[in-house]
């Protein structure tokens, strides 16, 4: 995707499948903030944000709820928001851009 920097992207299609995954990778704090009006489609930029990050990481062994943190944000269609990833002595925070597109959800970093 680049030649000067290091990129993740996700693309997930929305639906309710989200539901049974979201204690995989969503903290309490974070659950605590999503939009009643927009639930899934806030979890789905949750769950884009973070395997953005994962993919921009590159060395797999993070766990989605340990190691990878969204700032709070409210839903929107598109969007920035920041990442952060924090393992061991590693930590860096990045901007995440995300963005629906008909009946799917995308979110790319790169740095």
């Amino acid at each position: 995707m680049s030649e000067t920097q290091q990129v993740g992207i996700d693309i997930e299609k929305i639906d309710s499948k989200i539901e049974r995954i979201k204690n995989k990778f969503l903290r309490d704090d974070e659950l605590q903030i999503i939009s009643t009006a927009h639930a899934t489609e806030h979890k789905f930029v949750y769950w884009c944000a973070k395997e953005s990050l994962y993919k921009w990481y590159g060395r797999k062994q993070l766990d989605f709820k340990e190691h990878l943190f969204i700032e709070p944000f409210e839903f929107a269609v598109e969007g920035k928001l920041r990442g952060e990833i924090r393992k061991n002595d590693f930590s860096v925070q990045l901007e995440i851009n995300y963005l629906r597109i008909e009946n799917y959800m995308m979110a790319f970093v790169s740095a």
